[in-house]
């Protein structure tokens, strides 16, 4: 008889409404915060982990297993295989056990924040296109070129163009609780905007959104030309956009890109990371990224390892049995 008990750590991370999943921000964030809790005991979940999968023999019993502890996920929480994030799992709460310092601090992430900190003013359908075709001519020998290379060189690109006209203002946002109570500190006329660019499957390209951006300086182009795969990751993926929800996105990233794409998106990414906090900012809001966390380097960092550390070349739940 399937013994059902919901484990705390568990079901406070990934218990919640399936149709919700996507608008949060990060699994790992979710499962580290209930691992912080003083009241949580790693070591309770993991003895009803290892009971729970103990006879499971492929990778659909441990994800029904997994259920029976109160997670609420058809897919596995990363990657392709409940096998291996349960494996994972159980790292990372030993680890816990063993060297109760790799908790998250609390004062590292405050209960409730806002991710975006600038946006800009949305542009009109007819400016919209015209600044489009005004781009995409200007970059159309790079673009066919883009379109026509192994897709290891990205399924998605972030461009920025200078129209010579001011297109609207870019707006610093303050930090708050919920992005309702944000208000304007701050605001930026702009000639420059950005797009997001994507690859067609027939193999030509399209436009998937415009936004007014900060214009292309001498140290924007840096950052951009020194870490190109980021630059078509964080750009092409997060880039200003009133339809952007980090963690959907970060899925299609993960799910949809080659895995040598990805490789040099974590290789590129451990150079980011070793920037100062302030230089990091200035560096991901260059590359075009819109997310902008108070935890920026952990939401990054935990992007990077899961690329290194969970397979992505399968859909979801396509895993083969696990011995």
């Amino acid at each position: 008889m399937t013994e059902w008990i919901d484990d705390p750590i568990l079901t406070e991370a990934f218990g919640g409404d399936q149709d919700l999943v996507y608008d949060s921000l990060d699994d790992r964030e979710s499962l580290e915060r209930q691992i912080a809790q003083p009241a949580h005991d790693p070591a309770t979940t993991l003895t009803r982990w290892r009971k729970a999968i103990a006879t499971a023999r492929s990778d659909e019993e441990v994800g029904d297993q997994a259920n029976t502890l109160g997670i609420n996920r058809r897919d596995p929480i990363e990657g392709t295989s409940w096998r291996r994030w349960g494996q994972w799992l159980e790292q990372r709460l030993t680890e816990v056990i063993e060297h109760p310092e790799t908790r998250l601090n609390p004062d590292d992430l405050p209960d409730r924040y806002t991710w975006q900190s600038h946006r800009g003013t949305p542009l009109s359908s007819s400016a919209a296109a015209r600044f489009t075709e005004a781009a995409t001519s200007a970059h159309r020998s790079s673009l066919d070129a883009w379109v026509t290379s192994p897709v290891d060189q990205g399924l998605r690109r972030h461009l920025l163009h200078d129209t010579g006209e001011i297109v609207g203002r870019v707006n610093e946002l303050s930090a708050a609780e919920w992005s309702d109570d944000q208000v304007v500190v701050s605001s930026h006329e702009t000639t420059t905007v950005g797009l997001r660019m994507l690859r067609s499957p027939g193999g030509g390209w399209s436009v998937a959104g415009i936004h007014p951006a900060l214009p292309e300086t001498t140290a924007v182009a840096r950052f951009r030309a020194q870490w190109p795969a980021l630059t078509s990751a964080l750009g092409g993926y997060f880039s200003d956009d009133p339809r952007l929800f980090p963690w959907r996105d970060q899925r299609d990233l993960l799910f949809g890109e080659a895995v040598p794409f990805l490789t040099r998106v974590d290789a590129e990414g451990a150079d980011l990371l070793a920037l100062p906090d302030e230089q990091l900012r200035t560096a991901v809001r260059a590359l075009g990224c819109a997310v902008e966390p108070p935890h920026l380097r952990l939401w990054l960092t935990w992007m990077f390892w899961r690329i290194r550390t969970f397979d992505w070349s399968e859909e979801p739940g396509s895993s083969p049995a696990g011995p």
